[in-house]
């Protein structure tokens, strides 16, 4: 067997022990069908779906580095976040998108004796394990030292292992450290580019025109 197939028989092995316990992307039924090519294009965004769109087809030569998207609410983050995670996905990689809100929950769940969810141990070492690592909504969590414990935790152990990591925020650079704390804000800002979604909200603007005002 070839290097090249030993690579990706490996690749594939693992994104199946991942698969398993994290029941594939995560991305749920609103997110599983975006894509670039559906992405609602409007005036003030081409720059980040240009660096978004180049991210993802930069799998192979990708050596740990990531994005940090932030822009005010419903303005189309999470829908660019999701449509990297499909392209990756599609490719044979293994590709999580995971809510943190939902992933402090699940932590929490596994210390209940009666839960039914994988250990804190399995969660945490698949996601950090797999080949690219979506965290959605950032600091929408309540914070707390455990919070930001866990949240570095994951974060150092991709950044050591050289695992590119996406975030997706509402806050700016100051909230966002307050949010995880100086030693995580540290390793994302050496290895995520900054990628700011300038746009109205899609939903209100969705709303406006449903009732008349736009």
């Amino acid at each position: 067997m070839q290097e090249a197939e030993r690579q990706e028989a490996a690749r594939a092995a693992r994104k199946a022990h991942i698969d398993e316990l994290l029941e594939q992307s995560r991305l749920g039924a609103r997110y599983a069908a975006c894509t670039f090519d559906n992405w609602q294009a409007v005036a003030g965004t081409e720059g980040a779906v240009r660096i978004c769109q180049e991210f993802a087809a930069n799998k192979a030569g990708n050596k740990g580095d990531g994005l940090i998207i932030t822009g005010p609410t419903g303005c189309g983050k999470t829908h660019l976040a999701a449509a990297i995670v499909r392209d990756w996905a599609s490719a044979g990689y293994a590709a999580i998108f995971q809510s943190v809100p939902e992933l402090l929950a699940r932590l929490r769940a596994t210390y209940d004796p009666n839960s039914s969810d994988a250990a804190e141990a399995a969660i945490m070492d698949a996601l950090g394990e797999c080949d690219l690592l979506v965290l959605d909504d950032v600091g929408a969590e309540k914070q707390s030292a455990w919070t930001e414990e866990k949240l570095y935790l994951l974060i150092d152990r991709r950044y050591r292992e050289n695992r590119p990591t996406v975030l997706t925020t509402n806050l700016d650079a100051p909230a966002l450290e307050k949010a995880l704390g100086s030693r995580a804000m540290d390793r994302l800002l050496e290895t995520c580019g900054i990628v700011r979604v300038q746009a109205k909200s899609f939903r209100r603007t969705r709303r406006d025109k449903d009732n008349g005002r736009g």
